[in-house]
């Protein structure tokens, strides 16, 4: 099933709620890739063109990993069809910059969690009263992921932050709804799953790789 919400969700817990619209795709592809994209493929008819607008949120149910949040962007319209390329809602750190002075440094050692909290402790909108997001510990008891560490913090945004740490110190994104952090356990991957298509498809391709 995959629902369209507004603009500001009204609570962060969207798991049972049925949104603006529950709609029929014709077609629902996720990609995610190990460390880099992870968006829902999405294409609908004509009759939810007034809900398929830039930044609203998608929650799809997706195999293997309950429901997941997404925004529509990229919205291409015509030929009685809606196309969007939905980023998930992780994206949004794109826009999150941190609330430091041009410059300046704060200490973080031992563990992804210990910066990643760190942060987060430092960023007013991820930590005010709605809870956007949260930060999960992937920490393995006595595990230390590298030494204590000075970061000089240049108003970058938090995704800057967090590709920063995969790049020095390695480590394997976790993103589920409203939660992330980095882990040194290597998830399963899942580079494709259809969730959906419309029984009017036309035609289809298939491609084998032996």
């Amino acid at each position: 099933m995959i629902r369209i919400f507004g603009y500001n969700e009204a609570t962060t817990d969207l798991e049972t709620l049925n949104g603006d619209v529950i709609v029929d795709p014709l077609k629902a592809i996720v990609h995610k890739y190990e460390n880099g994209d992870y968006y829902l493929e999405l294409e609908v008819g004509s009759e939810y063109s007034n809900y398929f607008e830039e930044d609203r949120t998608i929650v799809a149910d997706i195999p293997n990993a309950s429901r997941e949040y997404f925004r529509i962007g990229n919205v291409v319209k015509g030929n009685g069809r809606c196309k969007s390329k939905c980023y998930h809602i992780f994206y949004d750190f794109k826009k999150v910059v941190g609330y430091f002075g041009a410059g300046a440094t704060f200490w973080y050692s031992n563990t992804f969690y210990n910066a990643l909290y760190r942060a987060n402790e430092n960023n007013a909108w991820m930590i005010s009263s709605n809870a956007r997001f949260t930060v999960t510990d992937y920490t393995v008891t006595g595990e230390t992921d590298f030494p204590q560490e000075k970061i000089n913090y240049r108003a970058i945004t938090m995704y800057d932050f967090i590709q920063d740490l995969l790049k020095k110190h390695g480590g394997y994104l976790v993103r589920s709804k409203r939660n992330f952090g980095i882990s040194r356990i290597r998830p399963t991957r899942d580079n494709g799953v259809t969730i959906q298509y419309g029984k009017n498809l036309k035609s289809m391709t298939k491609e084998e790789d032996w």
